[in-house]
């Protein structure tokens, strides 16, 4: 009989080969798993790292401008910085900086009155193939300026009086305590810049034959910003320094032949509203950094309607639009220079009208609803919020609204009888009250005076335009 022999030693070894390669695999996707987790570990620490770096960095830009401002709050001019230091002292030197491969800049704009300035320091970093941002806002107040003491604003009355034109005036600005700049929709010199420091014998220190029609004005420090109906300068830059030298230095075509409206300024970046441009271009973003050059950076392209007027709040830009279901639109401008402004979304006020001005302040949208005479006062919760709280009865036709945070007070010029120039306490949104109404003149434009504690306006009187002044008692 065959006798069947087994070799042993070879089976055995078949099986430990087995054993060893399933051993092996086991071992190798076990490694993979924790050299996975131990890699991304490193990964969020070095993450967290560059976070809780680029955080300081911001917080050093904000403690360095702050300590600035204490000596001389004067010495913070708009535009785009960063820090430097000599010995002890920091200092501010004109555009972004490149440190420790983060790249860091402060942002100075003005604030919502002469005597703040909104400080806003950036810093950003590539992160593989994204980039990160850190951005943290704050205000800074002149709290050494000369105050005046605020008078009673409910026993006001208006301190003089001048023709100054027979044109019909657009809007006033005051430049210092000295100068009064007017636009007029139209004459030979629709820009005038006024010595009124003898409110009896007003002069003309410098005057503007800009093109076509002007619709809206705004003072940067030493420079103004107008909107016009020519087709290929509907924006146009004005510098100031000298008074008696108005020169103008820059503009900008928009794309299309609609008019521009309103003006809004945060820092270097201009919101221009616009006409029904067709379904596009209804907002325009202009960048100022650069006086004599300013550029248009971004475009709103999907409004639609009319852009009556603007308001930017931080990040956040508000408009004023045509239509009667959706009078207010908010966009979201993070990043303006760099990313498309975002639509957010709309609120609808009550009633059949649409919005044509805004003012802003104590957490407040001021929106002046047209055919009606009402002002409704939408209270924002959060920037995408809207509850509408109260109406302020005012009359037909509001021409300028200027919200003054020191005092809680809405100032009004409009054609009302009998609240040409009005005065409206807003310090509770919810219930505002009429502080006075003055039968005056037909008043298109007004602008208030913290120093002096008086208000600026330009109006008509029997055919003339006449700069005017009012007071507290």
């Amino acid at each position: 009989m065959a006798k069947v022999r087994f070799n042993i030693n070879k089976i055995t070894a078949g099986f430990s080969s087995i054993e060893v390669l399933l051993a092996i695999s086991i071992f190798a996707l076990l490694s993979l798993g924790v050299a996975s987790a131990l890699a991304y570990g490193v990964q969020s620490t070095a993450d967290q790292s560059k976070n809780i770096s680029a955080n300081y960095l911001a917080n050093e830009n904000i403690e360095a401008v702050s300590n600035i401002s204490e000596p001389n709050f004067a010495t913070l001019t708009n535009g785009d910085f960063h820090i430097t230091t000599s010995g002890n002292t920091w200092g501010l030197v004109s555009g972004a900086e490149t440190i420790y491969g983060y790249t860091r800049k402060l942002t100075i704009a003005n604030g919502p009155d002469l005597n703040t300035k909104q400080v806003t320091s950036q810093v950003s970093w590539v992160n593989g193939t994204q980039t990160k941002t850190v951005t943290l806002v704050k205000y800074l107040t002149n709290w050494k300026r000369s105050v005046a003491v605020a008078g009673n604003w409910a026993l006001a009355t208006r301190e003089w009086t001048t023709n100054v034109s027979t044109a019909t005036p657009v809007s006033v600005r005051a430049l210092g305590t000295t100068y009064a700049v007017v636009i007029y929709g139209s004459g030979a010199t629709n820009f005038v810049v006024y010595n009124y420091s003898n409110p009896a014998a007003i002069t003309v220190a410098s005057s503007l034959a800009l093109p076509a029609t002007l619709i809206d004005l705004y003072l940067d420090g030493n420079y103004a910003y107008v909107t016009s109906s020519a087709n290929a300068s509907e924006f146009m830059v004005i510098n100031l320094s000298t008074p008696t030298a108005a020169a103008l230095i820059g503009t900008v075509d928009l794309a299309g032949s609609t008019d521009p409206t309103r003006i809004s300024v945060s820092g270097n970046i201009v919101a221009v509203g616009r006409q029904n441009n067709g379904g596009t271009n209804e907002v325009a973003f202009i960048n100022v950094a650069t006086k004599n050059s300013p550029v248009l950076i971004r475009e709103i392209t999907n409004l639609n309607i009319a852009a009556n007027d603007v308001y930017i709040n931080g990040n956040y830009l508000y408009i004023a639009t045509s239509t009667t279901t959706r009078e207010i639109v908010v966009y979201n401008i993070t990043n303006i220079l760099t990313t498309n402004p975002v639509w957010l979304t709309d609120f609808d006020l009550s009633g059949n009208n649409t919005a044509t001005h805004l003012a802003y302040g104590n957490g407040s949208l001021f929106v002046y609803y047209s055919g009606t005479g009402n002002i409704r006062v939408v209270t924002l919760p959060t920037a995408t919020t809207f509850t509408e709280v109260a109406t302020m009865i005012h009359g037909t036709i509001v021409y300028e609204m200027d919200y003054v945070d020191t005092l809680k007070y809405l100032f009004v010029a409009s054609s009302t009888g009998t609240k040409q120039f009005a005065v409206y306490n807003v310090a509770t949104p919810a219930s505002p009250s009429l502080v006075i109404g003055l039968n005056n003149t037909t008043l298109f434009g007004l602008d208030y005076l913290p120093v002096a504690d008086k208000v600026l306006g330009i109006g008509n009187t029997g055919g003339n335009s006449s700069l005017q002044v009012f007071k507290p008692n």
